[in-house]
């Protein structure tokens, strides 16, 4: 008896342990609020301003897709650039000798480096318009049509790394070079997942450091470039713990981690896909990338993770992701709202001393029509976290956030 009795204590109190360690896990989640509104005097009220962002240092480029001109529903992208603490527009984005009507979509997809600027249209008849600046004005350097290997969505994404230009596709990546004498782009090759297993391959790259990443499905396919400087060869497949049911949505890559966002997965016993990340770190001495570890949101609501349209609209927790060098950012694309517990928000991890990945704040925009609607997508750069959707687009410094516990 007294040995039951004992057995009950133990079960009794490693179960009300657990219950309090996943309290603490789940509710007790620090929230920081991004406050800084990116404004454009002239958006309009269903122009799409903040469907994407793209950061480096201290220039945020905005897409605007559905900005209309006269009649046309064509798109911009507007450039803002960091003045003290607070960041201001500095230019708005058009192709240059083309009418309204041949650039509906500009703004679907963008990236930046440095002084240059790539701004998509996906599609069949899809383009990539390059921008570079000289001092504070911005001109169109380049038009880049889709090669002939090119299928049915050219420039689905786009990834900028100094004079390297990738552009995604329907099964396939494509590689555009700038010659730095004469600042001339070309087309250098076309990169193709070995095996190709699904149509989704290729909807999101990144690049960084001569090292190019492409979604895949329930994978990520990693290219890099020869010494020969021309030649690019698939380095990598990484799959997902898994499996490849995981459903990929988007990947980046900083340095030597590449973050891959598994918008579809199922964790643990969830009613729902909720999603995660994957994280994937490549040894320096070997070349080997091996998977580091799975990213869970923590702080989801029941209104977010279960509800009655949860078979079409699941929450997404990896719908997008961004990574610069320690931090990590993963949107949550969850637009259903018939729930009024359900929220639109992001999660942002850091790597500390050990190696190890935390979640560090669950992410809101202050944006009081935000509620039910979607991050569309998420970028970092220098601490500096930006968070958009069709709502609007605002920006988090991680160094003094607007923080608050619940």
């Amino acid at each position: 008896m007294h040995n039951r009795r004992l057995f009950d204590r133990i079960v009794f109190s490693t179960l009300a342990a657990s219950l309090i360690l996943w309290l603490a896990s789940n509710f007790f989640v620090t929230v920081w609020y991004a406050r800084t509104p990116l404004i454009a005097n002239d958006r309009q009220k269903r122009d799409a301003f903040g469907a994407e962002t793209a950061i480096d240092r201290d220039t945020i480029v905005v897409g605007a897709p559905r900005h209309s001109f006269g009649n046309a529903v064509a798109g911009t992208a507007y450039v803002f650039v960091r003045s003290g603490s607070s960041w201001v527009r500095q230019a708005k984005l058009v192709p240059s000798e083309e009418t309204p009507y041949e650039w509906q979509g500009f703004g679907e997809t963008l990236s930046i480096s440095g002084n240059t600027i790539a701004v998509g249209i996906r599609g069949v008849k899809g383009k990539v318009y390059i921008f570079t600046r000289q001092g504070t004005t911005w001109t169109q350097q380049a038009k880049l049509t889709p090669p002939a290997q090119s299928k049915v969505s050219f420039a689905s994404s786009v990834a900028l790394d100094d004079d390297v230009l990738v552009v995604g596709d329907l099964g396939m990546a494509h590689v555009f070079l700038r010659d730095a004498a004469t600042n001339n782009w070309s087309y250098q090759t076309t990169l193709t997942p070995n095996p190709v297993l699904e149509y989704e391959e290729g909807g999101s790259v990144a690049i960084s450091n001569g090292v190019i990443v492409m979604r895949g499905s329930g994978r990520a396919l990693v290219f890099t470039r020869a010494s020969d400087g021309s030649t690019w060869q698939q380095q990598a497949e990484l799959i997902m713990p898994a499996g490849r049911k995981a459903g990929v949505c988007t990947v980046d890559i900083s340095g030597d981690t590449i973050v891959v966002g598994a918008c579809r997965e199922h964790v643990g016993f969830d009613i729902t896909s909720i999603g995660a990340a994957h994280v994937f770190e490549r040894d320096p001495q070997t070349d080997k990338w091996t998977h580091r570890t799975r990213l869970t949101p923590r702080g989801v609501r029941r209104g977010e993770a279960i509800n009655v349209t949860r078979f079409l609209s699941p929450y997404g927790f990896g719908s997008s992701v961004a990574i610069d060098g320690d931090v990590i950012v993963v949107g949550a694309q969850n637009q259903s709202s018939l729930m009024p517990s359900q929220e639109s928000a992001a999660y942002l991890f850091q790597r500390n001393r050990t190696g190890r990945w935390v979640q560090r704040a669950k992410l809101f925009a202050d944006n009081e029509k935000v509620a039910g609607d979607a991050i569309w997508n998420v970028s970092v750069a220098n601490k500096d976290v930006v968070l958009g959707g069709f709502w609007g687009t605002f920006v988090l410094n991680i160094d003094a956030p607007s923080a608050s516990k619940r």
